[in-house]
């Protein structure tokens, strides 16, 4: 059975444009389809869609890895800092988020399309991109980056929580933040941290 979502949301970013630092709100509708995912899993996916976009995504700095004003910000600022491979265009940013949804996945679900509009779009204009029009495969402008940068793999192919390159990245985990595929079996809570238990061997002591 076909399990087609769509997953909605509004998110404030800040757009680093050349020499420019922008602020955008960026309004998206993302189809997802779970085929004959389970319900656990589609959960754990969900999940994992609402945290990259709402707390990875949202409130961050968007810049080209190539300006050279970037490295300045992340020194100057705490701001979580998201490197694009070309300029942050409100357009660009929805396949930005397809290639950094569909690798968080895991497979476990499907990107239909990601329809997106932006401050800078006219109110008369919005983007949709479908899946057959996107691919998650690497580019040769990717494999120059990575070989330039002796890297192993890019941020937006990777399916972990970060957002660029750096090695010092202090974002949680899947595991931190119990979002991964292989259910966990549940630990007896032990009569230590179990108040429960505290109370029911508590004993009343009747002052006459």
């Amino acid at each position: 059975m076909n399990n087609d979502t769509i997953f909605k949301s509004s998110i404030t970013i800040t757009t680093l444009m050349e020499t420019e630092i922008l602020p955008l709100k960026v309004d998206m509708k993302i189809g997802l389809n779970f085929d004959d995912t389970d319900p656990y899993h589609q959960a754990i996916a969900l999940e994992r869609v609402r945290y990259t976009i709402n707390l990875l995504f949202n409130d961050a700095i968007f810049g080209s890895r190539k300006n050279e004003l970037l490295p300045k910000l992340k020194e100057i600022t705490s701001t979580r800092v998201v490197e694009c491979w070309d300029e942050p265009w409100d357009q660009f940013i929805a396949i930005m988020i397809y290639y950094k949804i569909s690798a968080v996945l895991q497979d476990k679900g499907h990107i239909d399309f990601i329809n997106i509009t932006g401050d800078s779009i006219s109110d008369d204009l919005e983007y949709t991109y479908y899946a057959d029009m996107l691919h998650g495969s690497i580019t040769d402008e990717d494999l120059d980056w990575m070989r330039a940068e002796k890297l192993d793999s890019l941020w937006y192919h990777r399916a972990d929580t970060t957002v660029n390159e750096d090695d010092d990245s202090m974002e949680p985990s899947w595991e931190m933040l119990g979002l991964v595929w292989t259910k966990t079996a549940e630990k007896p809570l032990s009569s230590e941290t179990n108040n429960i238990r505290h109370i029911s061997k508590f004993t009343p002591k009747i002052i006459k």
